[in-house]
């Protein structure tokens, strides 16, 4: 599938098939400099979203970042990431945009424990204590991944904060910070956490938040708003391997076991998600009403519309196929030749 399923895309044309992985870091920072450089020429406001290919797997870094880190494949290239962030803070300084940008790092998912190389290494990532990674469904070691945000003279310096927020946070973020008009016609999932994050409020504005898998909940996040807990209903969890935290490689929605009671967890003081609080805990039962009701409420907003992942949609269709220099199907992009 090489051939067929990895094109690198300027615009609306592919200028490079196979994608060349290692070094592609490095132009990717690149490319995002060049575009800074270009709107601050032209004195025009920009979005720059860059998706690094790193530390997604295959993890192919340029030569010289090759060995560099103990920790193994998976290591050099989060040094090799932390390098091109350090290309894109470093431009920002020099063309003295600093003061007037917002820069929004974090991942989309935690690491992923059953990828490993061909010798057995890990290269999906280290969650630390927290339970499950990627694809696990609603366990924290999938969904719960660390935010760093910069913005000086605007966000409060060297603040650390462990209240909940979210990446659809990201779209009122940016509608706040740029001043432009929230649509008034959809009910948005995310809300403005720039009070959060200056200081006003010490307190997330999610009292609920409800973590998916597919189509599905699997759990549900409780932040009162008194007090400094967070509760985490569980209604799924991954069907393990006996003795592990793991599958075979990915668990999937559907390899999720329905549990005959929910566990209630204090994530606050339990972020490994290790001992269900007992129906003797305090307020139990209160909490737990309290979600069901806002999983009523939510599921009653829902608009259902046709799942995107049927096969009818999904199936590869040859005469789709995107390609350059057919018959050959392969090129190199003449920019980095």
């Amino acid at each position: 599938m090489k051939l067929l399923n990895s094109m690198l895309y300027r615009d609306r044309l592919i200028v490079e098939q196979p994608i060349r992985l290692p070094g592609l870091t490095h132009r990717l920072a690149q490319e995002a400099v060049e575009f800074m450089e270009e709107s601050v020429m032209e004195s025009k406001p920009f979005f720059l979203y860059l998706a690094w290919s790193h530390t997604h797997t295959f993890l192919a870094t340029a030569k010289e970042f090759e060995g560099k880190s103990r920790h193994g494949r998976y290591g050099d290239a989060v040094e090799e990431l932390d390098w091109g962030v350090g290309k894109i803070l470093e431009a920002l300084d020099r063309l003295s945009i600093e003061n007037n940008t917002l820069v929004y790092f974090t991942s989309d998912n935690g690491g992923h424990l059953e990828e490993k190389g061909v010798n057995g290494e890990v290269d999906g990532g280290y969650n630390g204590i927290l339970l499950g990674g990627k694809g696990h469904g609603g366990v924290d070691g999938g969904i719960r991944v660390p935010g760093i945000i910069r913005w000086p003279g605007h966000i409060s310096q060297n603040m650390i904060t462990d209240e909940p927020t979210s990446l659809m946070d990201f779209y009122n973020m940016v509608g706040m910070t740029t001043g432009a008009a929230q649509p008034e016609n959809m009910t948005l999932d995310g809300e403005n956490i720039l009070p959060l994050l200056n200081g006003i409020t010490n307190i997330s504005p999610h009292k609920f938040l409800f973590h998916y898998c597919g189509d599905e909940i699997h759990a549900v996040r409780y932040r009162p708003r008194t007090g400094s807990k967070t509760y985490k209903l569980v209604y799924k969890m991954p069907d393990y391997l006996p003795g592990t935290n793991r599958c075979h490689f990915i668990c999937g929605c559907h390899s999720a076991l329905v549990l005959e009671k929910p566990l209630l967890f204090d994530v606050t003081s339990d972020p490994g998600e290790k001992s269900p609080l007992p129906s003797s805990y305090p307020g139990y039962s209160d909490i737990l009403e309290a979600i069901r009701e806002a999983v009523a409420k939510h599921k009653s907003s829902i608009v259902p519309v046709e799942s995107q992942f049927t096969a009818r949609n999904i199936v590869w269709r040859p005469h789709w196929q995107d390609y350059c220099n057919f018959p050959k199907c392969s090129c190199t992009d003449p920019k980095y030749a």
